[in-house]
């Protein structure tokens, strides 16, 4: 019942993807899931094609002269008009008759496997305000209503759930990236992303990106203004796993209520 209320509370009340449809090309991520390393790849990628100044920063807002929020004015008219969010839509958005009324802009979203998305996301918010001094046995067990963490394994569900729906009901305007894939072939990625929001990266554009894409250039290149950890710790990383239990736990709430599992091997 708990489960149901919340999803409840999002279906009357996550309308972004209808408030932001004007928009050219929506890139939507679960989170930890390499947001900021695709988008500061892809920035690079587009303003050599465009002729505009590329990101100086893989953290803070730099990218988002690119990829942005749609709520702020952007800086290059002559850009396509790309936004970037994690929301988790309300299950309207995947609704026939209502997207013939109101369309939606093409999407990409990128996924990855939940089991190391929330090992990297338990790292970076440990002991912060919100997460508190929660074991990641606690974080595992998560909070249905979503008010505790960041994305505990119900965030992560729901986000799967919601634009796996999306993605069923709208295939051709749905691009589902996977983050092991993109870290396999950062190049197809980056052009398949580009083709599906209608822009075609030359091969100096690709090139550009992938001069960017390593872990090192990304952290040398964070914004000493800005606060947010975007390159996890990787001891910090390798110092949490799942017990057996906690493992069991997770399989517990997947198996239960996770209905797209984009081909990772919950079970």
């Amino acid at each position: 019942m708990r489960v149901r209320l919340h999803d409840a509370a999002i279906d009357v009340s996550n309308f972004h993807v209808f408030h932001h449809r004007h928009v050219d090309g929506m890139f939507v991520s679960a989170k930890n899931s390499g947001t900021h390393w695709l988008k500061f790849m892809l920035g690079h990628a587009i303003a050599l094609d465009y002729g505009v100044p590329p990101p100086a920063h893989s953290s803070g807002g730099a990218v988002n002269d690119i990829i942005g929020n749609p709520r702020i004015p952007q800086r290059h008219p002559h850009l396509p008009r790309l936004t970037s969010t994690h929301t988790i839509p309300s299950r309207l958005v995947a609704w026939q008759w209502l997207r013939r009324l109101l369309p939606c802009p093409p999407t990409v979203v990128l996924v990855r496997d939940i089991r190391a998305a929330m090992i990297s996301n338990f790292v970076k918010w440990r002991g912060t305000p919100r997460h508190g001094d929660a074991t990641f046995a606690e974080y595992v067990r998560g909070d249905v209503t979503g008010k505790r963490f960041i994305a505990d394994a119900w965030w992560y569900m729901r986000f799967h759930n919601r634009w796996g729906d999306v993605a069923s009901a709208f295939p051709s305007e749905t691009l589902v990236i996977r983050y092991e894939d993109v870290q396999a072939q950062p190049a197809v990625a980056m052009r398949l992303i580009a083709g599906h929001f209608g822009m075609e990266l030359s091969h100096a554009a690709i090139a550009q990106g992938l001069r960017v894409a390593d872990r090192e250039t990304m952290r040398r290149r964070l914004d000493p203004n800005h606060q947010e950890d975007v390159v996890s710790d990787e001891k910090l990383r390798a110092s949490v796993s799942f017990s057996a239990e906690d493992a069991e736990t997770l399989r517990r709430i997947l198996r239960r209520h996770l209905r797209y599992d984009y081909g990772y091997d919950y079970f």
